[in-house]
């Protein structure tokens, strides 16, 4: 019994302690501890912390392009229509052969512009009147369709142009070979005529100089068209007998009033006739084409006369009436 009694106290004092021990780590508390989980409790679990996640930016949806609607050309006006197919006749003119030509007349219908001109190949003294037929395409270009003559009259400026300038020229060296004829050149006469007409020239001018003549005050002032007192008379035919055609210029100059054939200091012909009744010069230049370029087939003239007294139209007619009639440049 008194190891029982024994045994017990000394378990109730082991029990004391524990408890003793259990209070003073557990002061400062109101709630009792597990010492499991106060064990637990005392060991720091490591924070891990989580990546921060930077959420991406939402890709904006890509945008479908808007088509823009390709406005339509604007229409060409008549007159820009017209513009274009004169532009493109004259960058490649037809025919081909064309050397000059005059626009004179255009219509526009629909997308069709057709053009009238006075064209010239420069093979003869005559032109021609043609028409041009373009398409105006939806890209703005003019697309050739065809091309003809058509009836009618015209007179093409470079045509008539050059023609004048040849007077101009053959007025030069004439001029001179009628004041002094010795100043006559075969060669040079072979520019301004055909082989006959240089031939006769030749024989005229030897015949000057073998009788010691000269010429004053002679109209051939190189002056043409200004210096004619009158519009130039002109017509325009064919020498079926001689294989040319011809165009010829009528003028009208003042003629000095000491005109005529000189020896010397001594007047040996005046060309007066009894019927002189002007101061005026009346020229007919004969011209025809040869190898592209004008020649004098021929030259007719009328001193001392009046360009005033009647029409001069009219005159020109009565002086010389063939082979066709005359018309005047404007």
């Amino acid at each position: 019994m008194i190891y029982t009694e024994s045994a017990f106290t000394a378990g109730a004092a082991s029990l004391l302690i524990v408890v003793m021990v259990l209070s003073a780590c557990a002061s400062g508390s109101s709630i009792a501890q597990d010492p499991v989980a106060s064990a637990t409790a005392e060991v720091e679990t490591p924070i891990v912390e989580e990546p921060t996640t930077v959420p991406a930016e939402a890709e904006e949806p890509t945008a479908t392009p808007t088509e823009v609607p390709t406005p339509e050309a604007e229409a060409l006006s008549d007159s820009d229509m017209i513009a274009l197919a004169r532009t493109t006749f004259d960058a490649d003119p037809q025919p081909g052969e064309l050397i000059a030509w005059d626009h004179l007349d255009a219509t526009a219908f629909g997308d069709r512009v057709r053009l009238e001109i006075c064209s010239w190949t420069g093979d003869t003294v005559f032109d021609d009147l043609r028409t041009i037929e373009y398409e105006i395409r939806a890209d703005g270009t003019a697309n050739y369709l065809f091309d003809g003559s058509i009836p009618g009259d015209c007179l093409n400026t470079e045509l008539i142009d050059s023609a004048l300038a040849f007077t101009r020229e053959f007025d030069s060296y004439w001029g001179s070979v009628l004041e002094d004829p010795t100043t006559f050149d075969p060669e040079i006469e072979r520019q301004f005529s055909t082989d006959s007409g240089a031939k006769s020239a030749e024989r005229m001018s030897r015949g000057w100089i073998d009788d010691g003549t000269y010429w004053i005050g002679h109209a051939f002032d190189s002056g043409l068209p200004q210096s004619s007192l009158q519009p130039i008379g002109y017509r325009r035919y064919q020498l079926d007998d001689r294989d040319f055609d011809v165009l010829e210029l009528a003028t009208c100059r003042e003629l000095a009033p000491n005109f005529g054939l000189y020896r010397g200091e001594v007047l040996i012909d005046d060309e007066r006739s009894s019927n002189a009744i002007g101061p005026h010069a009346i020229d007919n230049y004969q011209l025809t084409r040869l190898d592209q370029q004008w020649v004098l087939a021929g030259i007719e003239g009328l001193s001392w006369a009046d360009c005033f007294a009647v029409d001069w139209q009219t005159g020109l007619t009565t002086w010389q009436p063939q082979p066709v009639d005359w018309d005047l440049l404007s």
